[in-house]
């Protein structure tokens, strides 16, 4: 399985309605806003505009399905698409409870 982050840029707007809205098309479309060193580990929010998303496909196929989920609320964004090769590591992100 790979993983990869994928980060969006909604521009013009720091509108946090936007961001979530953008939240929800983002799950619906296979990707989430948490992030998980283990399967037993603590679970955190990533930051606002990015995703993750883990599955059998290459990077084309994620953009194209966050330009997709993108589309249901704007086409004006910057999207990066990262494959995760390795353990990762972060500061200061909320848990979820």
């Amino acid at each position: 399985m790979a993983l990869y982050t994928t980060r969006i840029e909604i521009l013009g707007s720091n509108d946090h309605g936007a961001y979530q809205t953008l939240n929800d098309a983002m799950e619906a479309n296979g990707f989430f806003c948490t992030i998980q060193l283990t399967s037993t580990s603590p679970v955190y929010k990533l930051p606002t505009g990015e995703y993750n998303w883990i599955g059998e496909m290459n990077a084309s196929f994620v953009l194209e399905a966050a330009v997709k989920a993108a589309a249901q609320i704007t086409n004006q964004v910057r999207i990066l698409i990262t494959k995760v090769d390795n353990i990762r590591e972060w500061y200061n992100l909320e848990e979820v409870k």
